[in-house]
């Protein structure tokens, strides 16, 4: 034993403090002290991997690290948002509106309690006498443990002596496999302390202590010798991990309820239990059985475990008598196990079956590892599932009764199903202690690769053919798509199904496994009116609430309906189940549990699974058929089946029901018409009409099926909630025709079949139709409609001929078609929308249209230099010849010469001839025919002028302009672009014309500020042409005189270089404003004069021309 110094403090370690927090325990606490230097700590263990991926973003406190220290550190933490996700993570409750401080605080206050309170020695109101002792995580890691140097504690771990195992939990009141500690009291009972708890020593006796406050407890390490351990019944839970106490707590008593308060001395203080949240144990038991390929995240809003019974997990023998109610712990253990019970009662018959099955197999398992010592209880851990995965992969199969067949191995499937089945027993497990999933974790990566490893050894097996001796390896084209069953095999296999049609047919048309109508009930048959996929026929069906669909089939002898046509008349007619089981239509809880297939006893009991088995067995025994697939070999055959029809898979794939996912039972029409028409033999392109349907039934023969149908149905029509009785007897009485019609058709086949014994086809009238009546009349039928093979040698010579017709009458076509091309682009090829016209050619043809015959040689020769160029055709058009905005060439014809244009005109872009928000074309508008004028043919089918500012607008300011005429030609002729050797190509509009046609429309803008910056710009522009147009037509002199005037106007008196242009636009605004102010003057004396008159006559003054105002005026007014 040695003895270690203490300081008054001890500080807490941050991983033993992580596993309290992680397990849903008490915390650890620490009042931050330092240890000595001559403290010794004991041996620590390897850290599990998932706590260092959770203190990267925890904020925990470093080793030795104490409260102010950790306040320090997080103070440099300046964003709120790591540290809000951090108490997220932790599961602390915090404001929306907590600042900083506030989470610096309560981040604090997490990782050190009782620093700010210490805990209080008032126990709770009700104590139990003798209680379960809680179950508590047991620690891997001791790291800082320190004993206080004033003797009161103990502590003498040698190394190198740990237990070999992880500590286990087993029945939550014994701990296998942990360090044997040895506790001893010395003093007495206190009037303050709680009540004594259970205490381990050494010996294996479980004693009692007293509390707290009066003892001096003494920790010891048991022997260094493995054998010197106690036995594992011995040991008992603590209730959370030993935490020393600060010697800095007062000894008043504090009313906070905790247990341990108010000491001087340090103590060995064992906190209460300290439920965790259950959806953090869900997410972390989902993570810890995450499987590759699995959404386990939606287990979280779904349980779908399949835990088993909880019988064999039993109570303490010492405990077993307290009569005192369950604390809360066990009350909730009983919620989840209750839970869990409830899910499993909810599986599916087949899985239940298949779940006792592999209970069975782990209890035997279990009970040879625990007498070879290879485990130490039946908790399903990672080391049991590793020795359990090894046992079932190396034993031999068995056949149905469970015995052994030598020399073999069990096969991939089955250890699959062994290694979940386990899995579900391990759910039950953790409903009963959630601490388990992070005590013992059940899987984990070694785990998952050992179990694909047997699997793909076992796999590897069948295909190498390593079997044992007395068994053949399995065919090579087995469970795969190359298994086939033949046309041939299928009728003979269905003959054998003719005395229970049910299972064989409704699983070909509908797509579900055998064993699942078993699970089918009689109400849940409903008639249903489906539309074909054409939106024009409709579909007589049979549907259940999950949405097996079930049509009339291409063959009458596989059809499901008259199937169930035969089931009716066997339980109404020949059972007579109403007076039987007293049935009340009236009432649906009278007849609600009838199975669609019962047993011979009762028609409320499934039908057995063995007999469905043997059903399928003597079936394909007859048909002397060979397949391991029984009761799913109609669903394993239907894929190829419907792919043979053009079936998409996945269409098939939806076929069958699945229980229990709300959207796909209830609100999604969830009908694949491809592959419920595929099941029945029918491609969706052709039409739906079964031929045997229209076979004319004597109506003699339907009175013979269920007579009572048509009582009963009158009895509950339109009845408040019997709306599903109604609908199962119009059904009934919809399907007495295919019980005659698929009746006789099967008659044809097998006359000898057990189905011929029902009441109804002991009647010789009904024997003779179906020998003499039915084969001529469905004859008549199929010769009317005709088989594809006769059409064919009917036909051959019309469609020939048909075919030779409308091949000359498409040659015919293409001839008038090509003719029609020439001639088309022959005429269209003037059609040059952005084609400018030659103005020399134009004017000599004007000329030549108004002079005389004398005159024509006279002008020819004079104009002979404007002739327009010619070239050769070409096939493609000159790309080098374009417009503004790149715009197409114009079309042209190989036969014809092509017409180089002297002048392009420069168009807007293409979405200005377009409205706004409808769809731009690709080419401009026609704008037509050899020529385009500006206000004929390009101002009108511009619909959105205001693009055309960026294109036709002033391209220089004034004082950019060379002279007078550069600026007049751009307002009155248009401004003319020119090639480098100074050829025109190119024209704009005049803007004077472009401003009468669009007015202020081709200057504004949605932007404000662009349309007060164009209308600033065009204000400047016209002052000079308006002031042009002005004087030329008022004083009636030519543009020159006017020209030479403004020239004057601009020249120096020292002859020096002539003002700018912006100098002469301003001089005449000015000269503008005093003309109009003069006018108005003028105008306002004459007036006045007229007014004052005194007889004498005046000469009106001259009119003042008023200039027009300009774009920004005439907008602001």
């Amino acid at each position: 034993m040695s003895t270690v110094a203490a300081s008054p403090s001890v500080p807490i370690d941050p991983v033993l403090l992580w596993q309290a927090r992680s397990a849903g325990l008490g915390s650890l606490s620490s009042n931050g002290a330092r240890p000595p230097n001559g403290a010794r700590r004991l041996p620590s263990l390897v850290l599990p991997p998932s706590a260092h991926a959770a203190d990267a973003s925890n904020y925990p406190p470093e080793c030795d690290e104490t409260r102010a220290e950790y306040d320090e550190r997080l103070t440099h933490v300046s964003r709120k948002a790591p540290l809000r996700e951090a108490c997220l993570r932790l599961s602390i409750k915090i404001p929306n509106s907590a600042n900083l401080e506030r989470l610096r605080e309560e981040l604090a206050d997490h990782w050190f309690p009782l620093a700010t309170a210490a805990p209080s020695v008032t126990r709770p109101a009700r104590q139990p006498a003798r209680s379960k002792a809680p179950a508590v995580t047991a620690h891997d890691v001791l790291k800082s443990a320190i004993a206080p140097d004033n003797g009161a504690i103990h502590v003498a771990v040698p190394l190198g002596q740990l237990a070999p195992s992880r500590p286990t939990v087993q029945n939550r009141g014994e701990i296998r496999g942990g360090v044997p500690l040895v506790i001893q009291s010395t003093s007495g009972p206190s009037s303050l302390a709680p009540p004594a708890r259970r205490l381990v020593s050494t010996n294996g006796q479980s004693r009692t202590s007293p509390a707290p406050s009066q003892l001096q407890p003494q920790i010891e390490a048991g022997s260094s010798s493995l054998a010197a351990m106690p036995t594992p019944a011995a040991l008992r839970h603590l209730p959370a991990p030993p935490v020393l106490l600060p010697s800095a707590i007062p000894r008043t008593p504090d009313r906070s309820g905790d247990p341990g308060a108010g000491f001087n001395s340090p103590v060995l203080y064992i906190p209460p239990i300290q439920e965790g949240d259950d959806d953090d144990t869900d997410v972390a038991l989902l993570r810890q059985y995450d499987a590759e390929g699995a959404n386990t995240y939606e287990m979280l809003s779904y349980e779908d475990g399949d835990e088993g019974d909880e019988g064999e997990n039993g109570s303490d023998e010492e405990d077993a008598d307290v009569d005192d109610p369950p604390d809360r712990a066990t009350l909730l253990s009983n919620v989840r196990v209750a839970a869990v019970k409830r899910v499993e009662n909810n599986r599916r018959a087949g899985g239940q079956k298949t779940q006792r099955a592999m209970r069975r197999a782990w209890r035997e398992f279990v009970d040879k590892a625990i007498t070879a010592s290879k485990i130490p209880d039946e908790i399903v851990d990672e080391i049991s599932l590793l020795l359990f995965i090894e046992f079932s992969a190396e034993r031999p199969k068995r056949t149905r009764k469970g015995e052994d067949i030598p020399g073999t191995q069990v096969g991939a499937s089955q250890l699959k199903k062994l290694f979940f089945g386990a899995l579900r027993i391990r759910k039950e497990q953790d409903a009963l202690d959630p601490s388990l999933a992070h005590i013992r974790p059940a899987t984990s990566v070694i785990v998952y690769d050992s179990i694909k490893c047997r699997m793909d050894e076992a796999l590897e097996r069948e295909r190498s053919g390593l079997v044992g001796p007395d068994e053949d390896a399995p065919d090579i084209r087995a469970n795969t798509f190359l298994s086939e069953v033949t046309e041939e095999q299928l009728k003979s296999i269905g003959l054998g199904f003719l005395s229970h049609r049910q299972p064989w047919t409704a699983q070909h048309a509908s797509g579900n496994r055998g064993d699942d109508f078993r699970a089918l009930k009689l109400a849940e048959l409903q008639p249903h009116t489906m539309l074909h996929p054409d939106k024009r026929t409709s579909i007589y069906s049979v549907i259940n609430p999950v949405y097996s669909v079930f049509i009339s089939n291409l063959k009458p002898e596989m059809c499901p309906l008259g199937a169930f046509a035969f089931y009716f008349h066997y339980i109404y007619d020949e059972k007579n189940i109403i007076e039987t089981m007293k049935i009340d239509w009236t009432l649906n809880k009278s007849w609600r549990a009838i199975r669609l297939l019962h047993g011979p006893k009762s028609p409320t009991t499934p039908f057995n699974e063995q007999n469905l088995y043997n059903l399928y067995c003597k079936s394909y025994n007859s048909a002397g058929f060979k397949s391991r697939l029984k009761a799913h070999l109609p669903r394993h055959l239907l894929g190829y089946k419907q792919e043979a029809l053009g079936v998409d898979p996945l269409e098939t794939s939806k076929l069958g029901w699945v229980r229990g996912q709300t959207y796909m039972d209830t609100y999604a029409p969830a009908l694949p018409k491809a592959a419920i028409l595929g099941a029945a033999g029918y491609q969706v392109d052709e039409p739906y009409d079964p031929i045997w349907r229209h076979v004319r039934v004597p109506e003699a023969f339907l009175q013979l099926i269920c007579p009572m149908a048509e009582e009963i149905y009158a009895s509950v029509a339109g009845k408040e909630n019997l709306s599903g009785a109604a609908n199962h007897w119009l059904m009934v009485m919809e399907l007495q025709e295919y019980l005659f019609q698929c009746g006789a058709a099967i008659w044809q086949i097998h006359p000898d079949s057990a189905l011929f014994r029902l009441p109804a086809f002991q009647v010789q009238d009904v024997r003779n139709w179906m020998s003499n009546g039915y084969p001529p009349a469905l004859s008549v039928l199929q010769a009317a409609v005709g088989s594809p093979v006769d059409l064919q040698r009917i036909q051959h010579a019309a469609t020939v001929a048909a075919l030779q017709e409308m091949r000359d009458m498409l040659g015919r076509q293409n001839i008038l078609i090509r003719q029609l091309n020439d001639t088309v682009n022959r005429r269209t090829a003037v059609f040059t929308p952005a084609r400018g016209f030659s103005a020399s050619a134009y004017h000599q043809n004007a000329l030549l249209a108004t002079a005389t015959n004398d005159d024509y040689s006279h002008l020819l020769d004079n104009h002979r230099q404007d002739k327009l160029q010619v070239f050769a055709a070409s096939l493609r058009p000159h790309l080098s010849l374009s417009t503004s905005r790149n715009p197409p060439s114009g079309p042209h014809t190989p036969e014809t010469p092509r017409l180089v244009a002297q002048v392009e005109l420069v168009l807007p872009p293409l979405a200005a001839f377009y409205e706004n928000g409808r769809v731009t074309g690709i080419i401009h508008p026609i704008l037509g025919m050899c020529s385009a004028r500006w206000l004929e043919h390009v101002f009108p089918e511009i619909k959105q002028p205001q693009l055309c500012w960026d294109v036709w607008g002033p391209s220089k300011t004034l004082d950019q302009f060379t002279d007078l005429q550069e600026i007049w030609n751009l307002y009155a002729v248009g401004e003319q672009m020119s090639t480098e050797d100074g050829s025109q190509t190119r024209t704009k509009p005049p803007l004077k014309l472009v401003e009468q046609y669009f007015h202020h429309r081709w200057r504004t803008s949605s932007n404000k500020t662009e349309r007060d910056k164009r209308g600033k710009a065009w204000s400047r522009f016209r002052e000079i042409p308006d002031w042009i147009d002005l004087e030329t037509t008022t004083r009636f002199v030519s543009l020159d005189t006017v020209m030479a005037e403004l020239e004057a106007m601009r020249a120096r008196d020292d002859g020096s270089e002539p003002r700018g242009l912006n100098w002469l636009c301003n001089e005449l605004a000015e000269r503008h404003k005093a003309a109009a102010i003069a006018g108005r003057q003028s105008v306002a004396s004459t007036g006045t004069d007229m007014e004052n008159g005194s007889g004498n006559s005046k000469k009106r003054a001259a009119a003042v021309a008023l200039r027009r105002p300009s774009a920004v005026k005439r907008a602001k007014t």
